[in-house]
C-alpha cells in the first residue's frame, strides 16, 4: 500500500538500462565497481523506496553483495570450470540452457530461498497478528490488526505512521456519517498508493493506540477504510486493521 504499483518494473528497467550503458563505456575495474554500487543504489531508491535510511543502505549494500557475488561465480566456471554453455560480453553473462534445465534452476533457486527463509526467519510464515486497544474521545473499541509490510503510510504533515482500520469496526468510536465526504474538525486526508490504484483515506489521531495485553503505547494515526459498492475488500483479510511492521518495532514478535 506504500509503494507506487510500478516501482518493482521500474526498478527492473533501470537496472536493464544501467546495464546496457555499462556495455557500451569500457571501464577499468575500480570504475566497474564503483557503478555497480552506484546502480545498486538507484535501483533500491526506484524499486524500494520511501525507506528508512538505514533499510535503504542494508538493501542496496545487499543487491550490490549479490551482484558481485554473481559475477565472480561467473568468472569462476567460465575461467577454472571451462563452462561450455556460459559466456559474458562485456557486462552481459549469456547462459544456453535448454528449456527443462531454466525451468529447474529456477525451482531450485526458489527452493534454496525459501529454506533459508524457513532456517532464519521463522515468524516470516506465521502471519503476524496482534490486539490494538484504539482510545478516542472516551471510548475504546478492541480490535485485531494483521501486519503487511506493503502498509508504509505515513501522516504527510506529522510524520507519525498510520493505522488503516475497516471504518466499521470503529463506529463505536466515531460520530454519525464520519468518514463520508469531506473530513470533519480532528480529520484529515492520507494520500495512499496500491496496486489497485491510487486515493486518499480519511485518517484521525485518536487519544491512544495500545497493543494488549502488554499496554505498549502508539504514537500514530488511524485511517478509515470505506468499502464502495464495487470496490475490493479490506486488504487485510478477516483483521480489522493493518500496519507496517517496520513502521512499529514495539509490535515485533521478537521483542
Amino acid at each position: 500500500m506504500g509503494h507506487p504499483a510500478g516501482a518493482p518494473a521500474a526498478g527492473k528497467a533501470l537496472a536493464a538500462g544501467g546495464g546496457a550503458l555499462a556495455c557500451l563505456l569500457p571501464q577499468p575495474w575500480w570504475a566497474s565497481l564503483l557503478w555497480g554500487g552506484v546502480s545498486a543504489a538507484a535501483v533500491t531508491a526506484a524499486a524500494f523506496c520511501p525507506l528508512s535510511r538505514r533499510g535503504f543502505l542494508k538493501t542496496a549494500l545487499c543487491f550490490w553483495v549479490f551482484s558481485l557475488g554473481l559475477a565472480g561465480l561467473c568468472l569462476f566456471l567460465i575461467q577454472w570450470a571451462g563452462a561450455p554453455s556460459l559466456a559474458v560480453v562485456g557486462h552481459t553473462i549469456y547462459l544456453d540452457l535448454s528449456l527443462p534445465l531454466l525451468f529447474a534452476c529456477t525451482a531450485g533457486a526458489y527452493g534454496v530461498l525459501w529454506a533459508l527463509q524457513k532456517l532464519f526467519h521463522r515468524e516470516d510464515f506465521v502471519p503476524r497478528a496482534c490486539r490494538l486497544a484504539i482510545t478516542y474521545q472516551g471510548k475504546t473499541v478492541t480490535l485485531w490488526a494483521k501486519a503487511d509490510t506493503g502498509c508504509a503510510l505515513r501522516e504527510p504533515f506529522s510524520e507519525l505512521p498510520v493505522i488503516v482500520c475497516q471504518a466499521s469496526a470503529l463506529t463505536p468510536l466515531l460520530p454519525p456519517g464520519a468518514g463520508e465526504g469531506l473530513p470533519g474538525e480532528g480529520f484529515r486526508l492520507v494520500p495512499f498508493e496500491s496496486v489497485g490504484g491510487a486515493g486518499m483515506l480519511l485518517a484521525f489521531r485518536p487519544d491512544s493506540v495500545r497493543l494488549e495485553p502488554a499496554g505498549t503505547s502508539l504514537p500514530c494515526y488511524v485511517a478509515l477504510w470505506q468499502r464502495g459498492p464495487a470496490g475490493p475488500g479490506f486488504p487485510a483479510g478477516d483483521f480489522q486493521a493493518l500496519y507496517g511492521p517496520d513502521q512499529f518495532p514495539e509490535l515485533s514478535p521478537t521483542r
